[in-house]
């Protein structure tokens, strides 16, 4: 939230050059703004005049913080376990930020980030999970990237609110997709 209240918005999933190449993640903008004084050491270290793979950048690769993995992976050095689920029904909407405002759904009712176990993706790679992708459901053996763990029965995910919830594997899709939408006018709960 102190990037919130600093900027007024959310992060964007992603800064763009001029080109519209990927340049940063929203995990890499969001390292000042963390309380903890190891992530804003490497907030520090990052550059954003160059990629998130440039030659400074580069030496954060494997630096993955605590706060992007999640426990129970497996060793996988520089993956991030935490994706934001990007779309322009979701509250990341690539370069464009959102505030808190536009959550009609209410913050406590709209994921922002899932799980994603052995994601293949480094923590400072600018990429995500689609909004499509996610929505096939928990832990569903597919051939796309989704929401999955190691956890048995479910996965973890992160409200906009900040709370932090397991999500079984049963719940239904329309439910997931609903607490998946800001503004979606659905009134769902968090199954429990």
């Amino acid at each position: 939230m102190m990037y919130h209240d600093q900027h007024k918005s959310y992060p964007p999933a992603v800064i763009n050059d001029e080109h519209g190449v990927p340049m940063h993640s929203w995990r890499a903008i969001l390292l000042p703004y963390f309380e903890d004084k190891e992530l804003q050491k490497l907030g520090k270290q990052y550059r954003f005049d160059e990629p998130w793979n440039g030659p400074n950048n580069r030496q954060l690769l494997q630096k993955a913080p605590a706060i992007f993995r999640c426990p129970n992976d497996r060793d996988s050095p520089g993956e991030t376990s935490y994706l934001a689920v990007i779309g322009s029904e979701t509250m990341w909407r690539g370069t464009k930020p959102i505030r808190i405002r536009e959550i009609d759904d209410g913050i406590h009712k709209t994921i922002a980030v899932v799980e994603c176990s052995d994601s293949g993706i480094n923590w400072l790679e600018p990429r995500d999970v689609t909004f499509n992708d996610a929505t096939d459901g928990i832990n569903k053996l597919t051939d796309r990237p989704g929401v999955h763990s190691d956890h048995v029965g479910g996965a973890m995910v992160l409200m906009s609110d900040g709370a932090v919830h397991f999500l079984s594997d049963d719940i239904k899709p329309e439910t997931l997709r609903a607490l998946l939408t800001p503004a979606g006018g659905e009134d769902v709960d968090i199954p429990e």
